[in-house]
């Protein structure tokens, strides 16, 4: 799976809703704040989902069209940066991995280990959304840009965003609020 970038919003000043929060049990504030993360991030992939249909076209935007997914942030995520987290973006369980990864020429891929033996590995809606070069045009720090990028993901954020913030305010707001009146 290839990661597309890291693009998000941080709650800063909600006081209060974090002191309502924490007085709920750890596991009751747990599913409160995922609940509010997946409905804030249904808009932004509805937008990555008909960018990727309209703005790339064809059959490998309808295939990424397809793919696109939530997936909430690993343990290790959390543990690392202290916060929970929702991941958007294309392939999100690695179901349709052979269909994004294109490999150069000469190239070879172990079925059994899963690894790439030889030749280089292009995963496709990385090259989509950034741009690339024409295979064997180079590389490194800034590499030619011979076809220009078509940013789906980052154009659904950048359109969804705050309104997906304020989604994921109400959702807590309203969740807290249901928790604490249950207990």
């Amino acid at each position: 799976m290839g990661i597309m970038g890291t693009l998000g919003f941080k709650l800063i000043g909600a006081r209060l809703l974090e002191r309502k929060l924490n007085k709920l049990p750890a596991k009751v504030g747990k599913t409160v704040v995922r609940k509010a993360l997946r409905q804030g991030a249904k808009p932004v992939q509805a937008a990555a989902k008909a960018n990727a249909a309209s703005l790339v076209g064809g059959t490998i935007g309808s295939q990424i069209a397809k793919s696109i997914g939530t997936r909430a942030k690993s343990a290790k995520w959390r543990r690392k940066y202290g916060a929970y987290g929702i991941f958007v973006g294309v392939d999100p369980s690695n179901k349709h991995e052979h269909d994004f990864v294109y490999f150069t020429g000469g190239s070879a891929f172990s079925t059994k280990t899963r690894k790439q033996v030889v030749g280089r590995r292009h995963y496709i809606p990385n090259a989509i959304e950034y741009g690339h070069a024409f295979p064997g045009r180079g590389g490194g720090k800034n590499p030619p840009k011979d076809v220009a990028a078509v940013g789906y993901m980052r154009k659904a954020y950048h359109s969804q965003g705050s309104g997906a913030t304020q989604i994921v305010i109400r959702e807590m707001k309203v969740g807290v609020e249901r928790a604490a009146q249950e207990s």
